[in-house]
């Protein structure tokens, strides 16, 4: 009797594979279809178990069965992954849904062209196709979806105005892409969509645009122009890192935050302008870029971590007045940078946060500093002048704030020599000077000796110069 029992259990699955296998209720022209519930229109899905399209495949808009004439509305979930001997693929008219991985490894496959019927398609429904060079996208999509084309040789893209949305990796290191075309009508680019598109030159951001994500262009290194759209809110972290080819980028004022290293390690970024919106500048944003100038507008509040570190051909710096905190190690390494204003509402001044740069020769210090960061100044050895504006003496995070403590002259309001005695480091100086600084303007225009006047003295220093060279 057992053996009876597990003979038909036995019998039983085989019948349940089998049904499994042969998911399709007939067969017409060499395509596989299984009848959608109502029964007037059918899905496009797999053959026998094993079966795998092949040649040059027309899918109709219509099929008729028995006689009864259905719509084709639907392309399955796999029903032609990994169908590598299919050379070309026409989707019918009336193809409303494509499954995911629908597509995936048909390595064949030279073009597609999504039909405008085609309202949604799945995660990864084109992806790793290694011949897929052209690619067409309806006007009847809202979304491309995470990886949809991922990995696949296109070369130029075009994304109509009615896709609001381009998912996770949707053109993921799709690295022979040199064309892309992004209209009015899309919101938002998500994480990492044109990550690793190698051979990018250009990019325009729609004014529709909102959200720029997480490393969404990295590693695009040939990108040399970015045009950022005038709506672009958010920017994620590491969007448009190590895209070495990148000259210049102007963040638009509707631009109210921006994520850690968003343009780090840019070999060729020398001009960046900072828009109106933004309240911090975040750790790493330009970090290793060769910018030369920065202007940080009065909207930010804070200039986070590293954010312009060793930033080595930066030479120009303004900061205005709004900033009220700079981060550990924000301009570290700066070492072409010559003069630093802080202006008044800086409070806190970071963490090695001026640390080695080794050409800075004039430092103003806001009225209202009340820290410094240990190491904040370290190895600063050409600092020739430093003005403290506050009549208070900052507290120093450490004595090795400032290495030039026997070099450099330290001026301070009339009236402050008492609290900067008094105060830790500070009396240190073995040049103290009181002067009128009811002003923050920085070191006087002509005072090239650095005595905090404009005299005879400063025309003397400029001919010494000339006759010892």
């Amino acid at each position: 009797m057992k053996n009876v029992f597990t003979s038909f259990l036995t019998m039983a699955c085989l019948l349940l594979g089998a049904a499994a296998a042969n998911a399709y209720d007939f067969q017409a022209g060499g395509i596989y279809y299984s009848i959608n519930t109502g029964g007037n229109s059918v899905t496009v899905t797999t053959g026998d178990n094993g079966f795998r399209y092949s040649g040059n495949i027309t899918i109709p808009a219509t099929v008729t069965n028995d006689g009864k004439t259905y719509n084709v509305t639907a392309i399955s979930y796999r029903a032609f992954d990994s169908c590598n001997e299919m050379e070309s693929i026409i989707i019918g008219s009336k193809v409303k849904t494509i499954g995911a991985y629908a597509f995936q490894n048909c390595d064949a496959l030279q073009a597609v062209s999504i039909p405008n019927s085609t309202e949604e398609i799945g995660n990864y429904v084109f992806a790793y196709c290694d011949n897929l060079k052209n690619v067409i996208i309806g006007t009847g999509l809202k979304t491309i979806p995470s990886h949809a084309f991922a990995e696949i040789p296109v070369t130029t893209v075009t994304i109509p105005g009615n896709v609001e949305t381009i998912d996770e990796a949707a053109f993921y290191n799709c690295t022979h892409l040199t064309q892309l075309t992004l209209n009015e009508g899309l919101v938002n680019i998500n994480s990492n969509a044109f990550s690793g598109c190698s051979t990018l030159a250009k990019v325009v951001i729609p004014n529709t645009v909102k959200t720029i994500g997480y490393r969404s262009f990295e590693n695009c290194i040939e990108m040399e122009q970015l045009t950022l759209g005038n709506k672009v809110k958010t920017f994620g972290a590491y969007a448009f890192q190590n895209c070495d080819a990148l000259q210049a980028v102007s963040i638009p004022n509707s631009t109210e935050e921006m994520d850690n290293y968003v343009f780090a390690y840019c070999d060729n970024l020398k001009n960046v302008t900072i828009g109106t919106g933004l309240k911090a500048i975040p750790s790493h944003a330009f970090a290793e870029t060769p910018v030369t100038k920065v202007t940080i507008p009065g909207n930010v509040e804070t200039i986070n971590e590293a954010a312009f570190y060793n930033c080595t051909h930066l030479t120009q710096l303004t900061i205005d007045e709004g900033v009220l905190t700079i981060g550990g190690n924000a301009f570290s390494s700066c070492v072409r940078l010559a003069r630093v204003v802080i202006p008044n509402t800086v409070r806190t001044i970071g963490y090695r946060s001026f640390e080695k740069c080794a050409e800075l020769e004039e430092l103003t210090l806001g009225s209202n500093i009340r820290s410094l960061g240990a190491f904040a100044f370290y190895d600063c050895n050409e600092l020739k002048s430093i003005t403290s504006c506050n009549e208070t003496a900052p507290e120093m995070g450490n004595e090795s704030c400032f290495t030039v403590y026997g070099k450099a002259k330290l001026y301070i309001p009339i009236g402050a020599t008492a609290s900067y005695q008094s105060t830790n480091y500070w009396h240190k100086f073995t040049e103290i000077i009181e002067k009128d600084l009811g002003h923050n303007d920085g070191p006087l225009d002509g005072d090239v000796n650095h005595d905090n006047e404009v005299t005879i003295a400063d025309v003397n220093y400029i001919i010494d110069i000339i006759l010892s060279k």
